[in-house]
């Protein structure tokens, strides 16, 4: 599976019997979590969930490819919720470290220690998101901070 700026690499965080989890390997573009900062909202009603399932997904999957990516609620796309990392990327917090894609640097610019921040989904009711930071470590989003976005998306196998 491709996108339009540059080829998407994936990596399995699961595989099931009809399907498999895969999250980008690297944090593919900066997005706003929230276009209306003044107002904190849940993930659900995030300037980021739209974008995933909107023009993320119609940008980077083919009609063909969109057919075999199974719906998780209601989203096709997501980023991973935060209770679910340490399960799999590990419970160090060198573990959750990302890196930038050659696209998403060249919108942003180059990261201290060359590593990036990231948005991961929270219960919370947030103004601007959780994220990863560049140490692997967890922090609240402020309006000043840069965060990427590392899609994840369950495939069906046998389709």
């Amino acid at each position: 599976m491709e996108n339009g700026p540059e080829d998407i690499e994936w990596i399995i965080l699961d595989i099931q019997s009809d399907r498999v989890l895969l999250m980008s390997r690297y944090a593919l573009d900066r997005v706003i979590y929230n276009n209306n900062a003044a107002n904190g909202i849940y993930w659900q009603d995030s300037n980021l969930r739209s974008w995933l399932n909107g023009e993320f997904l119609e940008s980077a999957f083919t009609y063909y490819e969109q057919k075999r990516i199974f719906a998780d609620g209601d989203d096709l796309v997501t980023i991973l919720h935060i209770n679910s990392l340490d399960w799999y990327l590990g419970t160090e917090d060198a573990d959750r470290i990302c890196y930038p894609s050659v696209y998403a640097e060249s919108k942003v610019g180059r990261f201290e220690n060359g590593a990036c921040s990231w948005f991961v989904n929270t219960d919370t009711r947030t103004h601007y998101g959780t994220a990863v930071s560049s140490a692997g470590r967890f922090y609240t989003v402020t309006e000043n901070n840069l965060a990427l976005v590392r899609p994840c998306l369950w495939v069906e196998l046998n389709q």
